[in-house]
């Protein structure tokens, strides 16, 4: 859940021959800039750009032809490519985590989280390896530890800790500045563990890269165009994100605007590691 979404965002054909992309929901943000500053329009692409809910659901509609390219994190890739799909990182966007720890306010340290119950987009999904990764290397099995199960997007999951469905739960800014705002804790940066991790990457077939090979060129310009946008115009990226996430904290989207100018790679090539 790439942020480069919202400068151009996924791509999905009604129209014989139109170039096909997908993209979660807004999570990630580098699509933001993209999709609202039309670079792949710039760069002569014709697509229709559509929202998925999840990486699991982006890569079963990639492995079933619906898509093109996929703009979200790797955590299918491993998996469908093991079991004989040519699936391929074709470009680095995010190379570790960047959510929170976020928890109902009784909770003061990261070991009360042990016999808690934690939300998550959907068991499977970036958010919730994060944030298994995360309770693993700070003494925390997720497994026997504490409860981890599915509760929707960002939104959703500010609704669950109100109502007491789960007491912890995981997500980036300005999302943090959000659950703040309702009196939850900021209780731990997943982001300072620097764990090695493509949180967003652009995920295509090899076949596709064989046919349509200048797509995903252009698809790749537009992302470092879309990044070099987010690391030097601060105001225009706080503009778009809080058209694109329907969000107006001042605080919130600076902080948003900083975290993302400083995790996005100048340098947008795969690395083994992650």
């Amino acid at each position: 859940m790439s942020y480069l979404r919202f400068f151009h965002g996924s791509l999905r054909s009604h129209r014989k021959n139109q170039n096909r992309l997908g993209r979660p929901q807004p999570r990630g943000k580098s699509d933001v800039g993209g999709q609202e500053k039309g670079l792949l329009r710039k760069l002569g692409v014709d697509a229709e750009i559509i929202g998925i809910n999840s990486s699991p659901i982006a890569m079963q509609a990639l492995l079933a032809g619906d898509l093109d390219v996929i703009v979200t994190s790797v955590t299918t890739l491993v998996g469908t490519r093991l079991a004989g799909a040519d699936t391929i990182m074709v470009q680095t966007l995010v190379p570790t985590f960047v959510d929170h720890i976020v928890s109902v306010p009784s909770i003061t340290e990261l070991q009360h989280l042990k016999g808690k119950t934690g939300g998550v987009n959907r068991v499977g999904s970036t958010s919730d390896l994060g944030l298994r990764l995360a309770l693993r290397h700070l003494g925390i099995n997720p497994d026997s530890d504490t409860k981890i199960i599915t509760a929707g997007g960002n939104p959703e999951r500010l609704v669950a800790l109100s109502r007491g469905l789960i007491q912890f739960t995981i997500m980036p800014e300005p999302w943090v500045r959000e659950a703040e705002k309702l009196g939850f804790r900021d209780l731990f940066d997943t982001g300072s563990l620097a764990l090695p991790f493509h949180w967003n990457a652009v995920l295509t077939l090899e076949s596709i890269i064989k046919s349509k090979r200048s797509l995903i060129a252009k698809v790749v310009r537009a992302n470092a165009d879309a990044i070099h946008f987010i690391k030097t115009d601060k105001e225009g990226t706080k503009a778009i994100f809080s058209k694109f996430l329907k969000l107006n904290d001042p605080e919130g989207l600076e902080r948003a605007a900083k975290a993302y100018a400083a995790i996005f790679p100048s340098i947008h090539c795969r690395r083994r590691k992650g």
